[in-house]
């Protein structure tokens, strides 16, 4: 199949690093009138198969048998290019492209060429924001209340995005676009994650092609170890002040839903052939769920009620092109509700309601063991064989995903020669644990407390 070759693209930047892309693309062969890609649009994904319009003779020798053309499905006519560029971390008050004291000139550049949104908004977190803006859908619709690593199996918290909130990126690809996913995920279970899968919510399955040259392989290594490069000498000891001044003019930060300076962000919409108010800005009130619809009403795609004989959930957001032409037309995003961590708002027709409840971001939990007993027990088939005090923890996650399997391992191999779950067959007779140091000198004592300060400072 040929890449058609389109002049428009139509770029996200949310400031809020993963990038998406979908590419639309066409056909060697078109199909003739009334069976076209555009004839069999519709809201269920796959189209049906269109019916047989050749014809078949009564036996082989008839030379009135003709086939039929090859339908082929391919992006509407002028559907632009879609990038989408997502970046972690980053506060309202940053970027010098709204106001900010650190030049941002590539963003500066796109906002000179389409618009600026200056009440746009995510959710306060990573995989919750993700989801939200890959299904168009809210982040509890989809079950991602909180990032994956700690999902639990409340509704709305497992970490699982349901079949029936199929991401923009499976619509598209199934209109005829060619996608791509690039960076960060952070949507995929925790247990979903090792090399044995199970690989349905890996963005290989969730409509990203994934695929990429040999060359653009060497590429992108050579990216990856410039980025290595660079965290190797990272001093990830970032006061707090400076991350809560980043967000500046709002209060707060990641992790709290409750005020703007966790869930406002600074977008840019980029589209040459669209958007003709070059430079605008405009201050309607929009969320990340908006995102999706405004892509499939760019691409000129019905919102789908099926996808791959499931239902669908509807989409939440809402369209965000008719600010494309107007600065003053009402915002149709009049309701939307935060959640993070027990902290919560509720905006509606620009007034929001706030309460900010628990820990704060950049403090550990803690637990007092003199409350209660303090006592751990180890289970084997159902029968206690062992117990003893607990008398404190250390703050953190051992491999969560790694599964605590007993005589099988589902998680990552050792090497080559497992093939998971590789269940041991073999017979233990005993395991003794020694969690005592053994000949630890006074400087290496030292050192660990060390690395522990340290630790507990990168969480500051």
């Amino acid at each position: 199949m040929k890449r058609n070759t389109i002049n428009t693209t139509l770029t996200l930047a949310l400031g809020a690093a993963v990038a998406a892309t979908a590419a639309a693309q066409a056909a060697d062969s078109i199909a003739p009138p009334g069976q076209g890609p555009e004839a069999r649009r519709g809201t269920v994904l796959p189209a049906p198969a269109p019916p047989f319009r050749g014809k078949i003779g009564r036996t082989y020798k008839n030379s009135d048998s003709r086939p039929d053309k090859i339908p082929a499905t391919r992006a509407p006519e002028g559907a632009p290019n879609v990038l989408v560029i997502l970046i972690d971390d980053c506060g309202f008050g940053q970027w010098g492209t709204f106001g900010g004291q650190v030049p941002t000139p590539n963003l500066d550049r796109l906002a000179k060429m389409g618009l600026r949104y200056t009440r746009f908004h995510t959710t306060a977190l990573s995989s919750p924001t993700r989801a939200a803006l890959l299904t168009g859908r809210n982040h509890h619709s989809v079950g991602t209340g909180v990032i994956t690593e700690i999902g639990t199996a409340y509704p709305g918290y497992g970490g699982q995005i349901p079949r029936s909130a199929a991401m923009t990126s499976e619509i598209l690809r199934q209109n005829g676009y060619s996608t791509a996913f690039f960076g960060k995920n952070h949507n995929v279970p925790d247990w979903e994650t090792s090399v044995s899968g199970p690989f349905d919510r890996w963005p290989g399955l969730q409509g990203f092609d994934d695929s990429l040259t040999p060359d653009q392989k060497r590429v992108a290594a050579r990216l990856m170890e410039a980025f290595a490069g660079y965290t190797a000498q990272t001093d990830y000891e970032f006061p707090v002040g400076w991350a809560w001044a980043m967000n500046t003019p709002f209060q707060w930060g990641k992790q709290i839903a409750s005020h703007l300076g966790g869930t406002r962000n600074p977008m840019v919409i980029v589209w040459p052939d669209r958007i003709k108010d070059r430079g605008g800005i405009r201050t309607q009130f929009h969320h990340v769920i908006d995102v999706a619809p405004t892509i499939l009403e760019a691409a000129k795609l019905p919102e789908p009620t099926e996808v791959n004989g499931v239902k669908q959930k509807p989409i939440e957001g809402v369209s965000m092109a008719y600010s494309f032409d107007s600065p003053t037309a009402r915002s149709p995003h009049r309701v939307q509700y935060f959640e993070m961590f027990g902290n919560l708002a509720i905006y509606k027709d620009g007034w929001i309601a706030c309460a900010r409840h628990g820990r704060l971001p950049w403090t550990l939990g803690t637990y007092d063991f003199n409350k209660d007993k303090g006592v751990i027990m180890l289970f084997v088939n159902d029968r206690k064989v062992g117990e003893g005090r607990l008398e404190k923890t250390s703050w953190g996650r051992f491999s969560a995903d790694e599964t605590f399997d007993i005589g099988e391992d589902s998680g990552s191999p050792v090497g080559a020669g497992y093939v998971s779950p590789y269940r041991f067959t073999g017979t233990i007779r005993k395991v003794v644990t020694d969690i005592q140091p053994a000949g630890l000198t006074a400087s290496d004592l030292r050192k660990i407390k060390d690395m522990e300060r340290k630790v507990w400072l990168g969480t500051q």
